[in-house]
């Protein structure tokens, strides 16, 4: 009988989850360390996410997606006194840290 091979992840961080998932769904034994002793949380009030960020959601739950991120269609630069400086059609995916980190 074949056993399935055994994986340490240091680091329970973003990229660590997702690295265990991706180890877990090819049947692998994984464990993840972290050697922070407090709880990852609120590592900033929102990141710009990026398709990578999101590719394993987009694999294996794209409903996720929808549910973690918002949406926009355009970028805006602002001045110190909050005028536009600059403004630009970009569409971008926007979450939070925690919300990811959560879903993961």
């Amino acid at each position: 009988m074949r056993h399935a091979p055994r994986v340490a992840v240091m680091g329970g961080s973003l990229g660590g989850l997702t690295a265990a998932l991706v180890l877990r769904d090819l049947g692998c034994d994984v464990h993840v360390y972290e050697r922070s002793s407090a709880a990852l949380e609120a590592r900033g009030a929102g990141i710009a996410v990026l398709d990578a960020t999101i590719r394993y959601f987009v694999e294996h739950d794209p409903g996720q997606v929808e549910k973690i991120c918002s949406t926009t269609d355009r970028i805006r630069y602002l001045r110190p006194d909050g005028a536009v400086r600059h403004e630009e059609p970009r569409p971008y995916r926007f979450s939070s840290w925690n919300t990811v980190y959560r879903a993961l």
